[in-house]
């Protein structure tokens, strides 16, 4: 079926819609449970959690090709008074309630992104660009107070490059090794990791920050996520520490994650500087850490 699709397939004919608890398919439901890339669903109360329609939203982007409950890309959104630093507090903790807060949201947060596109044969079509596109509009029509769109976003390739790449200092190199075997080791224990990371925090700040700014494949940021957002018009806004404290989270990227933020009127100048000049945008309080 999905052979020859990138052949014919036609982004101007996907459908961008809000995927509810109460209007949505259970199939679509059941799709969107399985699909989750980024953030694994833990159970059906988690599920109804991220559809609440008070503090969240998702969006799934689909195609008359593929059917109405085969999404493509699903797009997960908080809607909060500022731009959070935090993963486990978004997602894993009990701090949203079902009740409207008694002030309109100001900041949309892009927490979670997963797309097919590889998978049916479409990896030359940004599928993620189109999503994030439809998505701001369709949250500005329904939230006007809406003035600020972020990213939490992981740094999913940090600790892997810390593995590959020349540490000159040989006192880091060592410290770095027995973090890395911290992490990695099968007895896997969260609380020993996390004494062990927060010791070294300074210089693992330095070195993912090196790593976000500066480690390139062919003029473009190395870091997948970082890749994506920046050719999309997006810019480096702000590092977060232990903002990930999963055991993946401090596998991958030793808990860091980024905010990426999308200032409207500048994506095109963005996105157009990112493709010709390999420039990477960056924002304060980033641009402070450089």
């Amino acid at each position: 079926m999905f052979t020859a699709l990138s052949s014919w397939f036609s982004a101007g004919l996907a459908d961008v819609r809000r995927v509810t608890w109460e209007n949505s398919s259970a199939s679509l439901l059941e799709g969107l449970y399985s699909f989750e890339q980024v953030h694994k669903f833990k159970s059906i109360q988690d599920l109804k959690a991220r559809l609440d329609r008070n503090h969240r939203r998702v969006y799934c982007f689909k195609h008359p090709v593929t059917g109405k409950n085969y999404p493509l890309v699903i797009l997960h959104v908080a809607l909060e008074h500022s731009i959070t630093n935090s993963i486990d507090y978004l997602i894993r903790s009990d701090h949203h309630n079902t009740s409207p807060t008694l002030t309109e949201p100001t900041t949309a947060i892009f927490y979670s992104i997963s797309s097919r596109a590889g998978k049916i044969g479409l990896n030359q079509i940004d599928l993620g660009n189109h999503m994030i596109k439809n998505a701001v509009g369709l949250l500005k029509k329904d939230l006007p107070s809406l003035t600020t769109f972020s990213t939490l976003s992981p740094v999913p390739g940090f600790v892997n490059w810390l593995k590959t790449t020349e540490i000159d200092d040989p006192t880091d190199k060592a410290i770095l090794n027995n973090l890395i075997r911290t992490v990695h080791t099968e007895d896997f224990n969260t609380e020993k990791a996390l004494v062990e990371i927060e010791n070294e925090m300074d210089m693992l700040q330095n070195y993912c920050i090196k790593y976000l700014f500066h480690a390139k494949r062919r003029g473009n940021a190395l870091d997948s996520v970082a890749n994506f957002h920046l050719k999309n018009g997006a810019c480096i806004y702000r590092l977060n520490k232990l903002a990930d404290k999963s055991q993946q989270g401090l596998r991958n990227s030793f808990g860091f994650m980024v905010n990426y933020k999308y200032d409207i009127p500048a994506i095109e100048k963005n996105q157009l500087e990112y493709h010709m000049e390999q420039k990477i945008n960056v924002l304060e309080p980033f641009e402070n850490d450089l």
